[in-house]
């Protein structure tokens, strides 16, 4: 009985070693089980044997999937692989007769290629089913929106800058127009929200302002005097003012860029000074004091000269269309006259003279040549120029 008792608690004390042995490495392969999982969800290392092209992975924070299975199924299974990848599609219907109607024939993502998740795959599907996309290209905007909502359709429009288009105008659409897709699908717009204008000025209207006044708002403005041309007017008015430019308002244009302008200007003469000597009394080498004038007595030239023809090159900007040349000088000339004088009494032989008898002076005649000064002068009218 002794020995049957100690076989009794040999064997209890083996049970209770298996036991302890169990337990531990129960505990063991609990413990890898936890940690495999874990790294399994941090993306350490990957479950399922040899599945890394189906696990999400994080690169620089944005979350990949891999696109699933998609060429040959039926148009709903590869919606919903995509769905069940974490991705969005699109569906464009083309007649192929290689394919059975609903078939996926093309993608915009090949299988098994890693793209951000929500990211939008276009399947193309053998068929005629859906909805033909209208053409809106260069539709307004609003007007477009509406014909594509009309057709069953959903629209998302972004904006592009562009100089060529009117602001406001379709200038793209995907997908393109006689495409067809299932209804509700989305269209999207690409619409002109005109010209750049970052660093651009706005041209004003300088008509009417005066030229000075132009140029310092040009320049306030940032941008540069351009040419000034001329333009005759007869209004008053307009003299000195700024009929035209060479960039209309409104116009945007860069910084710096140079803006022409047109000014009213009053007709104006020139007069080429070519004068010849006086036509008359006048000896060569005599000096003459010539004035040029103009009707209303606005003095153009005065000088002196004993030289003809005299020539003093052009007189520009006259502001009347006649006016006249004066010349004057002096004339020396010489005249004999007949002077009668008296005539002294005889020697009286005492020292005296003898005075004349008062009842029968005696008189003499005699010729005297005179030198005689005179001023001279001569007019002459002009008909100046025209300047344009």
């Amino acid at each position: 009985e002794t020995e049957r008792e100690l076989e009794e608690e040999e064997e209890d004390n083996r049970t209770e070693r298996l036991t302890a042995i169990i337990s531990i490495l129960a505990a063991i392969i609990i413990g890898l089980v936890i940690i495999i999982v874990a790294a399994g969800r941090m993306g350490i290392i990957q479950l399922g044997g040899n599945n890394s092209q189906t696990a999400a992975t994080t690169v620089d924070g944005v979350k990949m999937v891999t696109v699933p299975e998609l060429l040959g199924l039926e148009e709903t299974q590869a919606c919903r692989n995509l769905t069940e990848a974490g991705l969005k599609y699109k569906v464009l219907y083309v007649e192929n007769s290689e394919y059975e109607a609903g078939t996926v024939t093309d993608a915009s993502e090949k299988e098994g290629s890693r793209i951000p998740e929500g990211s939008i795959v276009t399947l193309t599907v053998s068929g005629s089913k859906g909805i033909e996309v209208p053409d809106v290209l260069g539709y307004q905007r609003d007007e477009a929106v509406e014909i594509l909502e009309t057709a069953g359709l959903y629209v998302s429009v972004r904006e592009v800058a562009s100089s060529e288009v009117e602001t406001g105008l379709v200038i793209g659409q995907d997908p393109s127009a006689g495409t067809r897709i299932s209804t509700g699908s989305t269209v999207e717009l690409t619409v002109s929200s005109g010209p750049d204008l970052s660093g651009k000025v706005q041209m004003v209207d300088l008509r009417g302002m005066s030229e000075e006044a132009a140029e310092e708002l040009l320049i306030a403005m940032g941008l540069k005097v351009g040419t000034i041309g001329f333009e005759v007017t007869d209004d008053e008015g307009e003299v000195g003012v700024v009929l035209d430019q060479t960039v209309e308002e409104g116009t945007y244009v860069d910084a710096g860029t140079e803006i022409g302008l047109t000014v009213g200007k009053q007709m104006t003469y020139s007069y080429n000074v070519n004068i010849s000597q006086p036509s008359y009394d006048y000896e060569e080498g005599t000096m003459v004091h010539i004035v040029v004038s103009t009707d209303s007595g606005q003095v153009l030239l005065t000088t002196d000269t004993d030289s003809f023809p005299y020539v003093e090159g052009r007189i520009t900007e006259i502001p009347e269309g006649a006016g006249s040349v004066t010349l004057t000088w002096s004339y020396t000339y010489y005249e004999e006259e007949e002077v009668t004088i008296p005539v002294e009494g005889e020697d009286s032989g005492e020292g005296g003279t003898e005075p004349a008898s008062e009842e029968s002076p005696e008189t003499t005649t005699t010729t005297v040549v005179n030198e005689i000064t005179e001023d001279r002068e001569e007019t002459r009218n002009l008909e100046f120029q025209k300047e344009y």
